[in-house]
């Protein structure tokens, strides 16, 4: 929950900041792209790195950019009980959110904390 806090952060300045409703439509949408992309390509957002957390499939491994990316609009539902579905790890047998749940992914802890960089929201190249 806090590392989805750390990752909306910047997204809350933005559309603090900026006066066009559709913009900001087009720039929150990008964000959780982007946030989805990492998530499942590096199997951590920034704020998941920063706490040493990372999301994998039932096997360990990284999700993947396109399931990252149907996680974190799968999110969605999690809002939709009044914001309980981010609770749900806390009482959940295998903390999961409802999205996690469809998705069958889990957030583990014990990867590397990483410190604090403009890097942590840069995806890998490909080639």
């Amino acid at each position: 929950m806090l590392a989805g806090l750390i990752d909306l952060a910047p997204l809350a300045v933005v559309v603090a900041w900026w006066d066009s409703v559709p913009w900001i439509v087009v720039f929150v949408l990008a964000y959780l792209w982007l946030m989805g992309h990492l998530d499942g390509v590096v199997g951590q957002s920034p704020g998941k790195a920063l706490l040493g957390l990372r999301v994998v499939d039932g096997t360990g491994a990284p999700i993947g950019g396109r399931a990252g990316v149907a996680r974190r609009f799968l999110h969605l539902v999690d809002l939709i009980p009044v914001g309980l579905g981010f609770l749900m790890p806390l009482i959940h047998v295998k903390r999961q959110t409802f999205a996690d749940r469809i998705m069958s992914t889990f957030v583990v802890s014990g990867a590397r904390r990483r410190r604090l960089s403009l890097a942590l929201w840069i995806p890998p190249r490909s080639d």
